[in-house]
């Protein structure tokens, strides 16, 4: 699963693309981690998102550029999950016509790299599988 935190997240965009994205409601009791990859002065629900984010099955976050604080936890995150799928979605903060349009190139630039991340991999996958199958060219054809 795909975590998210912000509301601005455009969730549908991943939900099209049938992958399952739910919201990170962290419920942790201590800041272990968390106190030791970040900053003292990093508020309690970043230190609580990265301590659940660690702890729990998530295949990826997208975040927003909604505060410093998840700024930093996308680069704790990036240094600490290489190989999960992270993206930092830049929000713009004015509603005019060229935040409108910033914002539609963010969501089409966070769909390509989903698509580069999450699909491809699999979709090589399956066509390797169907390959090898009987109804491809075969394992012994594919050796060859």
């Amino acid at each position: 699963m795909i975590g998210y935190v912000c509301k601005y997240t455009p969730v549908e965009v991943f939900e099209a693309m049938g992958v399952e994205i739910g919201r990170i409601q962290p419920e942790v009791t201590n800041f272990n981690q968390a106190d030791t990859l970040m900053h003292p002065n990093i508020c309690s629900f970043t230190k609580s998102v990265l301590e659940d984010v660690l702890a729990g099955d998530y295949e990826g976050v997208v975040l927003t550029t909604c505060c410093d604080s998840i700024r930093r936890l996308y680069d704790v995150l990036k240094q600490q999950c290489p190989d999960k799928f992270l993206y930092l979605l830049d929000v713009p903060r004015k509603v005019n016509d060229f935040s409108t349009e910033m914002y539609r190139k963010n969501i089409l630039d966070m769909e390509d790299f989903a698509v580069s991340n999450i699909l491809l991999p699999v979709g090589s996958l399956v066509y390797l599988l169907f390959c090898v199958s009987r109804y491809g060219w075969g394992w012994d054809n594919y050796k060859k």
